[in-house]
């Protein structure tokens, strides 16, 4: 039987300390970087925004099964951006 948790908190915190290759699927609706709300103020530069992205992914590939699946949710403007990111480390 298959078990869900939803988590509402730093995922990259969260993510260190599990497993590699334990997970499923990754859904992830991270902040956007200065479109909208509080959340998505808190990094200094464009640049802090993708170096925080860098770690998510690495730390992605780790704990992603070989066949496991990744939604990332972003803003048009910087999805560009992270998508050269991620390709760095997923077969998309």
């Amino acid at each position: 039987m298959s078990t869900f948790e939803l988590k509402n908190i730093d995922c990259l915190e969260y993510i260190k300390t599990m497993p590699d290759n334990s997970v499923d699927c990754i859904i992830t609706d991270p902040p956007y970087f200065e479109i909208k709300g509080d959340f998505d103020f808190v990094f200094k530069s464009f640049d802090e925004y993708l170096e925080w992205v860098k770690l998510l992914a690495v730390e992605f590939q780790r704990i992603l099964k070989p066949n496991g699946s990744l939604l990332w949710f972003g803003d048009d403007k910087n999805i560009a951006y992270c998508q050269v990111i991620f390709d760095k480390h997923f077969n998309f």
